[in-house]
């Protein structure tokens, strides 16, 4: 029997997903740009902010990946999906970086890397994690096999922001090295969209 579920995640599960993603991304600099400090009151900041998100864009969606026998959410990816609009990348990141108003040097660092990140989706368009006991079961490819499955049915392409270590599964699953990105945090990359056209149907007899 399948040992995980995957499911859309739950504003009363937006907590558990914080607590996961801080421990998926522990490096300092991708804390400080995206995310805001790992502590209790941060982790409540990050709480807020993505069901702030939940409820006013209309192209996030969150799935989740759930351990059978535990309960606990293992991975977790959260997909902009746009049919007919562009999303306002400006707006898609909290950058007025409270948490680092009296550090200079790592607000500088961040602001950079987070120009950097926000121009780059304008020109071409987050990433899915799994807990680090659970790499390499699956569940990453869950997540992609959900995510692309939709967007051919959409017949619209994909885009990932990818760590170095995650290129490998995103490349099994059609994507293709698009450019760096800031700092050696890895790479975007992009799916292009299926054929617009669905071949069916019987000849007559």
């Amino acid at each position: 029997m399948a040992p995980f579920t995957l499911s859309p995640l739950r504003e009363e599960e937006v907590a558990e997903l914080v607590v996961l993603e801080f421990k998926t991304f522990p490096n300092p600099v991708i804390q400080d740009t995206f995310m805001g400090p790992n502590t209790p009151s941060g982790h409540e900041m990050v709480r807020q902010r993505y069901l702030r998100t939940m409820k006013s864009d209309p192209h996030d969606y969150w799935i989740k990946v759930t351990d059978k026998a535990t309960g606990k959410i293992i991975a977790a990816s959260n997909w902009k999906i746009c049919q007919s609009t562009i999303p306002d990348h400006e707006t898609s990141e909290d950058t007025s970086y409270t948490w680092l108003q009296d550090k200079p040097e790592r607000l500088a660092v961040a602001q950079r890397i987070m120009g950097d990140v926000i121009k780059a989706r304008k020109e071409n368009f987050r990433e899915p994690y799994v807990h680090p006991d659970y790499a390499r079961r699956g569940a990453g490819s869950m997540m992609l096999k959900w995510g692309t499955a939709l967007a051919d049915q959409l017949f619209l392409p994909a885009w990932v922001e990818s760590s170095p270590n995650g290129s490998l599964l995103y490349r099994t699953h059609g994507f293709e090295h698009h450019q760096s990105k800031a700092e050696g945090q890895g790479t975007i990359m992009y799916r292009p969209a299926r054929p617009s056209t669905i071949e069916g149907g019987k000849d007559l007899a």
